[in-house]
């Protein structure tokens, strides 16, 4: 059976794990979640180049616990509705790494107030869009991903199960 990755970005911490079908192979517990790297390191609005340096140094030190390289066609599943509703009505659908590494450059220098204009119901989401984007780059970058399939779906709900 192929392998399947896949992350689960959260508030503290970012669960990072993968298998097959049949067989969960590991799971990896990182201290890089979204609004825990927020409190931490984001200072200014909008944040600056080196707010996020920092926040991706502090990514790539959590990384470390990582020891697995996967073949290019792995697919890195993340369970969030950000990207495919930024880019397009088709779901789920494959999204290549360097183009979330566009929107992340493009997105993470915004003033929140004009990030905050795909969102208006949650005002403080896109920082959680840009620091998970910081994770799924660094993880993909690590472990030689080179695509992402988005999901509506929670890791939790098994997406290695099914």
């Amino acid at each position: 059976d192929k392998d399947i990755a896949a992350i689960d970005i959260g508030g503290g911490s970012v669960q990072f794990m993968y298998g097959n079908k049949t067989t969960l192979k590991k799971v990896i517990k990182l201290n890089t979640g979204a609004l825990f790297l927020k409190n931490k390191f984001l200072k200014t609005d909008p944040a600056n180049e080196v707010d996020y340096r920092i926040i991706e140094k502090y990514i790539s030190t959590q990384i470390d616990k990582i020891d697995i390289k996967f073949s290019p066609d792995t697919p890195l599943i993340h369970g969030s509705t950000f990207i495919p509703s930024s880019l397009s009505s088709q779901h789920p659908f494959a999204v290549e790494i360097n183009t979330i590494r566009e929107l992340y450059y493009e997105m993470r220098l915004l003033p929140k107030e004009e990030r905050n204009k795909y969102f208006p119901s949650q005002p403080d989401y896109t920082d959680g869009c840009c620091i998970g984007f910081a994770n799924i780059l660094a993880v993909a970058e690590k472990t030689g991903l080179v695509y992402e399939l988005p999901s509506n779906n929670s890791i939790i709900q098994g997406f290695l199960t099914q």
